[in-house]
């Protein structure tokens, strides 16, 4: 009886000595002691993603991004079926977090150094959100840049053998617009001018974009208000938003120039004018976080490799020389009017005319609305092997759809497309020049210059400039 009563007594004591036992107990210890070492690792990749995430913009936290759903996918597998392959996981996800904190690191070092060579022009370089609007850009402040630059079209197909080569100087005001320092920053406007691209003069050096040309040549006081990327409801909006330090005179004129080559495309958002915030300083600080995250060469390098244009580019020869074209003008005809006004955005295109209207009626400004057309319409006598200048001056649809909404509201819209068949006929034939850059979708300098004679003869009324030189 004695013996049994001591087996029963030691038979605990026994199997936790067990060698069986004490292989199995070690080798639960270790195991959660690797359940505890998952969660630092799991944080230390989160923080790794992160730090890349606040210095590029390809590393959103957003179900788009496939680095971060990838990342989130191979955390959630090594959190819940880890102990299967504990050390494949381990090592995957170190190897993770040291690359994206050198990626973070690398990103912010080489900036200085591929800056000049990720952009290829200062209208993109210098480019930023609005800090009052997050759905507006605007230019950085106080920018004076000189250097060289080349066509967007040639920036979008890669091949260098397009690329025309120029000094560009770029310049803006402390507002983020691209206008000069002036001697008396109290006088009143002769001319605002109000547009995307063309009116801001991406591509073109500062003293011969469009408003300088208005300045130089006939006299004028103006101020310029474009924007690259912005169309007529942001453009609206940007006025809106600027009106109220803007130095108005009795006889301040608004010149709107509309693009009919995208203004309808580009999309278009809120009329909510409580969207335009008062300034702030922690909004200027946001909005510098956002543009340099937006700098990112990573960002900067995958756009590039997963959004060629390519495609959409032509090119035909002039006296040895590539001219660049969208590829779509080659082989189709512009929209109707009917096209027009059956397209998504015409709605929103006629609300932002109409609120613009009534805005400078009520302010005592007098409006006028200059149609500017796309280099296809005015050369395609050329992508068509025809007679030099012998494209029809016929108004474009476009052009017959503004007129058409501004009819009844006494707005003046005046059509550049005539102007510039005739200067583009007698500058090919006088000098063999153009009126745009061969490998742009934009004027040059002599386009500038002609764009400024339209708008200052047929629009403002000046016949006679102070100055010819050119």
């Amino acid at each position: 009886m004695l013996p049994g009563i001591l087996s029963a007594k030691m038979a605990p004591f026994l199997k936790r000595n067990n060698p069986k036992t004490i292989r199995e107990r070690s080798s639960i210890q270790k195991g959660r002691a690797r359940d505890r070492r998952r969660y630092p690792l799991a944080c230390l990749v989160v923080a790794s993603y992160f730090s890349l995430n606040l210095v590029s913009s390809a590393f959103d936290v957003s179900i788009k991004s496939p680095a971060f759903m990838g990342t989130l996918f191979l955390l959630a597998a090594y959190l819940l079926f880890s102990r299967l392959r504990r050390d494949f996981f381990e090592r995957s996800l170190l190897m993770l977090a040291s690359t994206f904190f050198c990626l973070a690191v690398v990103d912010s070092a080489i900036r200085p150094v591929l800056r000049d060579r990720l952009y290829y022009r200062p209208d993109d370089r210098f480019l930023e959100k609005w800090s009052r609007c997050r759905e507006l850009h605007r230019y950085m402040p106080s920018v004076s840049y000189e250097g060289r630059t080349f066509g967007d079209f040639a920036a979008v197909h890669g091949e260098i053998s397009l690329r025309e080569y120029r000094r560009v100087a770029f310049t803006t005001d402390a507002f983020g617009f691209r206008n000069d320092p002036v001697d008396n920053p109290s006088m009143p406007y002769d001319v605002i001018m109000l547009g995307d691209s063309f009116v801001a003069g991406v591509g073109t050096s500062q003293e011969h974009i469009v408003s300088n040309q208005l300045k130089r040549h006939w006299g004028f006081h103006t101020y310029n208000m474009g924007i690259q990327a912005t169309n007529p409801w942001g453009q609206y909006l940007n006025f809106i938003g600027e009106y109220p330090r803007l130095q108005i005179g009795s006889a301040t004129r608004v010149v709107w120039v509309l693009y009919s080559g995208n203004d309808l495309d580009e999309p278009y958002g809120s009329f909510d004018l409580d969207q335009i915030r008062p300034p702030g300083d922690w909004r200027k600080g946001y909005v510098r976080w956002r543009s340099f995250r937006g700098r990112s060469p990573t960002a900067r390098l995958l756009k590039m490799f997963n959004h060629s244009s390519a495609p959409l580019v032509a090119f035909k020869t002039w006296e040895g020389k590539p001219v660049s074209f969208f590829k779509s003008a080659l082989h189709s005809e512009p929209r109707s009017k009917i096209d027009i006004e059956n397209h998504r955005n015409y709605s929103a295109l006629r609300e932002s005319l109409t609120r613009m209207i009534a805005f400078t009626k009520e302010k005592g400004l007098r409006l006028d609305i200059v149609v500017a057309p796309p280099k296809e319409e005015i050369y395609r006598w050329f992508i068509r092997d025809e007679a030099a200048g012998s494209t029809p001056p016929a108004p474009s649809a476009f052009y017959l759809a503004i007129r058409g909404i501004c009819a009844s509201e006494n707005v003046a819209v005046h059509d550049m497309k005539p102007y510039l068949i005739n200067a583009s006929r007698t500058l090919y034939e006088s000098r063999q020049k153009w009126l745009w850059w061969r490998d742009d979708t934009h004027w040059n300098e002599e386009g500038h210059y002609f764009a400024a004679s339209m708008i200052a003869t047929d629009v403002l009324g000046r016949s006679s400039g102070v100055s010819d030189d050119r």
